[in-house]
């Protein structure tokens, strides 16, 4: 998680364009999760799955931790992968919201 803060800081500035979001995939564990983002000084937010199978059922994986590059739509852009490719993948959403926005297609 310490590479996931990383990238909040980095990304910063671009909030309206970059967030990470953590998937807590066992809830029998989410009493666990304030107390690890407290002490890891942790700025992203964590989220909590209704049910064991959830993600297998939503994203069709059931091995953790895996990453996702996600568009502003929920759509998967990136799965796992390296840093240096994230500047890469948001420079190309942003392209591709920016002609969105302006009919530029």
């Amino acid at each position: 998680m310490p590479q996931l803060e990383k990238l909040v800081q980095k990304y910063r500035s671009q909030s309206d364009k970059f967030v990470v979001v953590t998937v807590n995939m066992s809830p029998s564990e989410d009493s666990f999760v304030p107390s690890i983002m407290r002490r890891g000084n942790y700025t992203f937010m964590t989220l909590r799955v209704p049910s064991e199978d959830w993600a297998d059922l939503t994203f069709g994986f059931t091995f953790e931790p895996v990453n996702f590059l996600l568009d502003h739509q929920g759509r998967v852009l990136y799965r796992e992968g390296e840093e240096d490719q994230i500047d890469e993948l948001l420079a190309r959403a942003a392209a591709n919201n920016s002609a969105k926005t302006t009919g530029k297609q």
